[in-house]
């Protein structure tokens, strides 16, 4: 992990990292590989919460990702279902907004919405890779 992602994460209460077997077994369930930066993070802090800049930031565990998506697509709510576009839920503010990779997109983009709305229309673009997205809520963007 580069010198500048760990600024953005300073003020993050990190945890334990994850195994690659743990992650590769998620990968295995959802059916895509995470990209790169986020397997690395994860490898290194298993989740994460705290502020990034003046945003605050919670990012589940491997294992609250893995129930969280894989719970929604059985119950037909929030990020795995057929009605909504194909999303890998895996973090949110804290409050209302869900933090999502956008499986449409060739390197998974972050994207942003509401978590009582799954809409594409309510999506907002935060990153194009997982440390752009730090970099863009450390800015405030």
């Amino acid at each position: 992990m580069n010198n500048q992602i760990k600024t953005y994460i300073e003020k993050l209460k990190l945890k334990p990292p994850t195994t690659k077997e743990y992650l590769e077994s998620f990968e295995r369930k959802i059916g895509i590989q995470l990209p790169i930066e986020y397997r690395e993070f994860m490898l290194y802090s298993d989740g994460a919460e705290g502020m990034v800049g003046n945003s605050y930031l919670f990012i589940w565990s491997i294992r609250e990702t893995m129930e969280i998506n894989l719970l929604s697509a059985e119950d037909k709510t929030m990020c795995l279902n057929s009605e909504s576009p194909p999303v890998i839920c895996f973090g949110s503010d804290g409050s209302d907004t869900t933090y999502a990779f956008d499986k449409r997109t060739k390197d998974s983009s972050i994207i942003t919405f509401p978590l009582i709305s799954i809409i594409s229309e309510e999506y907002k673009l935060c990153g194009n890779t997982f440390n752009e997205f730090l970099h863009n809520l450390y800015l405030g963007l």
